[in-house]
């Protein structure tokens, strides 16, 4: 069993007890600002309403192809489940879950410390407008990964999008282009 499939097992229990949500029905917005990778690191914001939560996506364990998946599986309506996402140094996870509305989810955001002890947030937002977030992140970094590729050699690599190769990964999109085109 994989470290993260572990990990995932382990802190997916930890989440049953915090993932009840009883608050307001009104959706409220969200956003994932990322910045430039510098050094194996690319520091993130998701913004939940007033809410910011601080993420640094790691070279070392990249996310982004089972982001991209994890979205993309959204635009499908299906009930997907937690991503998650470690940093080297805390764990982050995203869970979904459908609502009686359809373009309506159940977005919740967790930040482990330690086992039981971190940050939790939990809102209903908008499909599309989750799905668009991820998507300008995805595309911004794939505009400045690219850029930077022209200007390097081919041994060298500026930021690793998946984990099993020294190569650039460019994403495939094209299933999130085509539900946001829809959707419109």
């Amino acid at each position: 069993m994989s470290r993260q499939k572990r990990h995932s097992e382990f802190y997916r229990q930890q989440l049953d007890s915090f993932l009840t949500y009883s608050g307001t029905t009104d959706t409220e917005s969200i956003a994932l600002w990322v910045g430039c990778p510098d050094c194996g690191w690319i520091d993130a914001r998701l913004v939940i309403g007033d809410d910011s939560f601080f993420i640094n996506f790691s070279d070392a364990y990249p996310p982004f192809l089972d982001l991209v998946d994890w979205i993309t599986r959204i635009t499908k309506g299906e009930d997907v489940g937690p991503v998650w996402v470690y940093d080297e140094i805390r764990d982050h996870f995203f869970n979904v879950n459908c609502t009686e509305k359809e373009n309506v989810l159940r977005f919740e955001y967790a930040r482990f410390y330690f086992p039981g002890v971190g940050v939790f947030r939990k809102s209903f937002v908008k499909r599309t407008e989750l799905v668009s977030a991820f998507y300008l992140a995805f595309k911004y970094l794939m505009a400045i990964d690219f850029e930077a590729a022209e200007e390097r050699d081919d041994s060298s690599v500026w930021f690793h999008f998946d984990d099993d190769s020294d190569d650039l990964v460019k994403f495939d999109l094209s299933e999130i282009e085509a539900y946001l085109q829809d959707s419109h």
